[in-house]
């Protein structure tokens, strides 16, 4: 039979192996342990003898992440205190290698996530960087048709006024008050 990946009610607090998590230290089972063991647990254990099984937490910074059953059954010798503390030197290390690798892979995908943050920060400053460049292409276009269009206006103001005063000038001259009038009513549209 084999055990992985089972679930195991916290809920029964006399439970042999409940109350091995919930302590986190290892134990030894004895006849004293009011429920011997889950239900899960009753084929492979349904005839156990006290002593014959423990369990020792796999522990990573002293918070319990697993659990690792030992039993006798075969030899039918009991555990003992010095056969808990053997034990317990190899489930610490396994319990700290779990612990190592889930912190490991708690920084990769953290480091995943940055970068991907990252990127997308990129992506919006360089859209941004080129909408402010778009925005002061605009405003310099902007700057110099201004300029231009100024530098239009002034010769045409003199122009203007200089055809104006022609016109008052020529009053006898049916040709010249008619090329005269033709240029002001052209500047009557500009301002």
């Amino acid at each position: 039979l084999k055990l992985e990946r089972l679930t195991v009610p916290t809920l029964d607090k006399n439970n042999f192996i409940v109350q091995t998590v919930m302590d986190a230290r290892a134990r030894i089972f004895t006849e004293m342990d009011v429920e011997p063991l889950p239900a899960v647990f009753h084929k492979l254990y349904k005839d156990v003898k006290p002593e014959l099984l423990s369990a020792i937490p796999l522990l990573a910074r002293e918070k319990p992440i697993g659990l690792l059953l030992v039993d006798n059954i075969n030899s039918q010798k009991k555990i003992e205190e010095r056969d808990i503390r053997a034990i317990s030197a190899f489930t610490n290390q396994a319990g700290m290698a779990i612990g190592n690798a889930r912190l490991f892979e708690l920084e990769k995908s953290f480091a995943e996530e940055l970068e991907k943050q990252v990127e997308i920060a990129k992506k919006k400053l360089e859209q941004t960087q080129a909408q402010l460049i778009n925005q002061e292409r605009l405003a310099a276009l902007g700057q110099m048709s201004a300029i231009v269009s100024h530098e239009i206006r002034n010769p045409m103001a003199s122009i203007k006024a200089c055809t104006q005063r022609i016109q008052k000038k020529i009053i006898n001259d049916e040709q010249g008050t008619k090329y005269i009038n033709y240029i002001i009513t052209r500047f009557q549209g500009e301002k």
